[in-house]
This record gives C-alpha cells, sequence and structure tokens, in this order.
C-alpha cells in the first residue's frame, strides 16, 4: 500500500457507518491490512473503492485525507 492509501484506510476504518452494509466491513478490513500488512499490494478495484469510500464518507474523515483522495481519482 502505499503512503496515501494508508492514511484513508486508516482515517476510513473509524468512520461510522450504518449496520449491515459493505462499506463497514471493507473499511474493516482495510484497517485490518494496514495494522498487518501495510506492504501488501491493493488491487485497482480496491483501491479505486478505497477512494470512493473516502469521498462519500468525507465529513467523517480530515480534509486533507479526502483531498489526497479526490486528487487520486482525477488522476485515473
Amino acid at each position: 500500500m502505499t503512503e496515501e492509501q494508508i492514511a484513508m484506510a486508516r482515517a476510513l476504518s473509524v468512520v461510522c457507518f450504518v449496520p449491515g452494509t459493505g462499506t463497514k466491513r471493507f473499511a474493516r478490513n482495510m484497517g485490518l491490512m494496514v495494522a498487518n500488512q501495510p506492504d501488501r499490494e491493493l488491487t485497482p478495484k480496491q483501491a479505486e473503492y478505497l477512494r470512493t469510500a473516502v469521498i462519500r464518507f468525507r465529513r467523517q474523515i480530515p480534509r486533507d485525507v479526502v483531498e489526497t483522495a479526490k486528487r487520486l481519482q482525477q488522476a485515473t
């Protein structure tokens, strides 16, 4: 994972989610991946979903992390 992806995963793992959503499971898995396997590379779809989820839950995530996600999404 890149440093930007690690920051986004950490921020997303502490967000409050509605029960039973797939994004909640994804965020929990990303948080565990950062804690246990930070050198593991994300697939392109995982990276895209991470950026999308950070932008979607932007009100609960620090502004600099959201800006990074927006910048990375525009670059792809």
